[in-house]
Order: C-alpha cells, then structure tokens, then sequence
C-alpha cells in the first residue's frame, strides 16, 4: 500500500472519530446525557471502521475481483484448471467488497437515521416541521429497504456475485457495479437533499430578530450535504470511465465518501460548541487588549448574549414576547403554524444541544 494512501486513511479516522468523540463528549456532559441521535452516531462510526477494515483488508490482501478479470484469466481458473490459487484469491476478494459493500449500506443508513432523531429534537415542536419529519421518516425507511432488497436481489443466485467463469455480468461485480452505483447515488443523494431543504425551511422560519450573517451561517452548515452528494457523484463517474478498477482504488473512493459523511453528520450538533469556543476565544483576544477607557471597553447592558449559543439576543424583543416565532399573522391576526409560547426560546431554537426530548 502506497505511503499516500496509508497517510490519507490514517489522518481520515483520525479526523472522523475525533468529530465523533467530541459530539459524544459533549452530549454526555450535558443535562440530557447522550440521546438516540447521538449513540447512534457512536454505532456508526463504529459501523464505518468495521466496513472501511474490510476494505482495506481486501484491497491489501486480495487486489483483484471478478471485475479485473480478463477473459482469458476466466477461462483459466474453471474447475480442474491450471490455476486454482488465483481462483480462489479472486473469489475471496470479490466476496470481501460484497461484504464491505453490505456494513456500508448499514453505516450510511445509520449516520441518516442520526441525523434525523436529531432533526426530530430540533424541528419536532414545530407543526409544519413535524410533517416534514414524518415524510423523512417514510422516505428514509423506503431508501434503506431498496439498498438492502437491491444489494441481495440484484444477482441471483447471491454465489454470482464472486463468481469468475463465465462472466457474471456487470451487476454481480460488487466491486464496479454501475447499476449499484446509480442506485446508490439516487437513495443516498436523494435523502441529503431531503436534509438540506427541510433545514433550510427550519432556519426561513426562524426569528426575524437573527441576525443575516447566523441565518447564512446555519444555512451554509445545513447544506454539507451537498458535498456528500458531489462525491457520490465522483465515485460514480471514477468506476463507469474504469471498467477495470482494483479492489483497493474502489475502496478508496467509497472511503472518502464515508469519512466526510462522519464529519458532515456531526458538525450540526457540534456547532453551538465550537461557537461558543470562538467567542471565549475572542473574549479572551479583547481582554489581552490594553484598556483606554471604561466607555470604550464596556458592554452595553442592553444586549444579551447566550452563552451556549453565542448567539446575541435583543431583550427588548425576547423579553416582551418571550416568542422565538411570531404565532400571529401580521396581517390577518389568524394564527399560524410557528411555535407558540409552550415551545422553544430564541436562544434555544438556534441548534439547541440537548434543549429537545425526542418526540
């Protein structure tokens, strides 16, 4: 294995489990302690190292698949040839990418199903939101049964799928299957854009009185996931242009993909905490500063700022209402389906840690 890949591998775990220690920290050293969404983050980051080891192991100790093959190198290795041992590795490693290909689909399912228990703690206290949630629900249940009625279906017998001679075809070649790949961007890109618009939607209904630079902010931590669907889209390209790609070159690829998911899926939740580190760190730059005056270094006492969101609050405003969302049209005086008095507060409705019971 090149020195290049060994680094990038070893600095990709490292960086994603890190992310993944910290948000479990973090939510253990909350009142709530650790919630559905986050022990399932933890599964599945335990779920992405068993999948990413079989790869490795594959693409190390068994290079070649019945999707590297020539025809000759086929013909060769039928019951009774000349060259049983390369039979049997190739076998081994087209069995290994179709297990390593099974633990993917449970680690990519398991990070979404995450990502939506934590949607369901931020959003679910809103009536319009609660309908999306239960529409992502459907839609990610319906996604993960056709990965896994797909995955099982779409070579039949299952044997076929490391099967040397004759050749299989191209859907029973786990390692470069095309039509795998499209199913796979369709289920996987479609449920991120699901993720994205319903954030989106959340962070349009916000407070009027947040300010444009956090609503961009949000927006723009929201929408990650678009990186996740670019790379699927890679993956997709690197194997259709590839015919012959190596175990471990299609492992790579899937890699990358699973490592930026991890960090994708946990910056959310982990975003009111590295705020929140920022602005102790800019308070303690200020308070290295020299002081010239008391006007010139004092706080007005009218803002006031929540310390676990950093986010500045108008008191004039939170504390006349006490309403995060206006539950009244300005217009008509009916009532609309933002929250009302009962659910959250402004500071809390900025991507709360802990501030929601799962519905």
């Amino acid at each position: 294995m090149e020195t290049a890949v060994v680094v990038e591998i070893s600095v990709a775990f490292l960086i994603g489990t890190i992310t993944t220690i910290w948000r479990s920290v973090v939510a253990a050293k909350s009142p709530k302690g650790l919630l559905a969404d986050d022990r399932l983050a933890i599964f599945a980051c335990v779920v992405w190292w068993a999948s990413s080891g079989i790869f490795a192991f594959g693409g190390y100790e068994f290079p070649i698949t019945n999707a590297n093959v020539s025809d000759d190198e086929r013909e060769h290795p039928r019951p009774g040839g000349d060259r049983p041992d390369f039979a049997k590795n190739v076998m081994i490693g087209s069995f290994i990418i179709f297990v390593g290909l099974e633990c993917g689909i449970l680690f990519i399912w398991t990070l979404k199903l995450s990502v939506l228990f934590y949607f369901a703690r931020l959003m679910g206290h809103v009536d319009t939101m609660r309908r999306h949630l239960e529409v992502a629900t459907i839609l990610w249940a319906s996604t993960f049964m056709t990965m896994v009625l797909y995955q099982h279906f779409r070579c039949v017998p299952i044997e076929r799928n490391w099967q040397i001679y004759p050749d299989p075809g191209n859907a029973c070649k786990p390692a470069a299957a095309i039509v795998n790949q499209y199913v796979s961007i369709v289920s996987d890109g479609f449920m991120d854009l699901v993720f994205i618009i319903m954030a989106l939607d959340f962070v349009r209904r916000a407070s009027p009185s947040m300010k444009p630079k956090h609503r961009a902010l949000l927006s723009s931590i929201f929408s990650l996931g678009i990186i996740v669907v670019v790379l699927e889209a890679m993956v997709l390209y690197r194997i259709s242009t590839n015919q012959t790609m190596t175990t471990m070159s299609a492992s790579m690829w899937r890699f990358r993909k699973s490592y930026v998911m991890v960090i994708v899926a946990n910056i959310p939740s982990l975003y009111p905490t590295i705020l929140d580190l920022c602005r102790r760190g800019r308070d303690k730059i200020v308070a290295l500063k020299p002081k010239t005056s008391d006007a010139a270094t004092s706080v007005p006492a009218q803002v006031e700022t929540d310390v676990e969101q950093g986010i500045p609050l108008q008191p004039a405003e939170s504390k006349k209402s006490g309403k995060p969302w206006s539950n009244t049209d300005s217009h008509s005086g009916k009532g609309s389906s933002a929250p009302n008095d009962s659910d959250l507060s402004l500071a809390q409705e900025h991507l709360p840690r802990h501030a929601l019971e799962l519905p």
